[in-house]
């Protein structure tokens, strides 16, 4: 009877079954601070100085060098570019911290000007033309108010840009 209940009694056979787990390694990278949001150009903070002296300069040519050199500006950063139907094509339109475009536009042997537009560190400007050339035209339309003529230029600044346009930049 005990071989009986031994039998009874005996484990079942186990089968072998293999089970196999793959585990994949996954690295986590650090988590990176995020960027600080770059400040945006207040012209509440605009600062206009005025050269008032050196050589003047009717203000035609003035607005005509500021829409050159604005023009160049929006060429760099591809707001400029056209489509086959003449529509803007989307660009870049961000001038980012330490971008500085300097142009010098001559107009004759005795007269040229001298611009110059920098981004401030921390900054960021999104181009626009009419914005562009109404920076420029601060120190034009701010100083030498004696007339529409007679303008000797100057430079400016505020929170995130500086900008210059100089009729006095060659020998006289």
């Amino acid at each position: 009877m005990l071989s009986e209940l031994g039998r009874m009694c005996e484990q079942p056979l186990e089968s072998k079954t293999t089970t196999t787990t793959t585990t994949r390694a996954q690295t986590t990278q650090p988590s990176q601070p995020k960027a600080k949001p770059l400040k945006q150009a207040d012209a509440k903070h605009n600062n206009v100085k005025c050269y008032g002296e050196g050589r003047k300069m009717s203000n035609i040519r003035l607005q005509n060098g500021i829409n050159s050199f604005c023009k160049n500006i929006g060429s760099d950063v591809g707001v400029q570019a056209r489509d086959l139907d003449g529509r803007a094509a989307a660009g870049q339109q961000q001038l980012l911290s330490g971008s500085k475009k300097e142009y010098i536009k001559p107009f004759s042997v005795q007269e040229e000007i001298s611009f110059s537009f920098e981004v401030l560190c921390g900054c960021s400007w999104t181009f626009s033309m009419d914005e562009c050339t109404r920076y420029f035209k601060t120190p034009v339309d701010s100083c030498n108010c004696g007339g529409e003529n007679g303008k000797q230029g100057g430079y400016g600044s505020n929170n995130c840009l500086r900008w210059k346009t100089d009729p006095n930049s060659s020998a006289y």
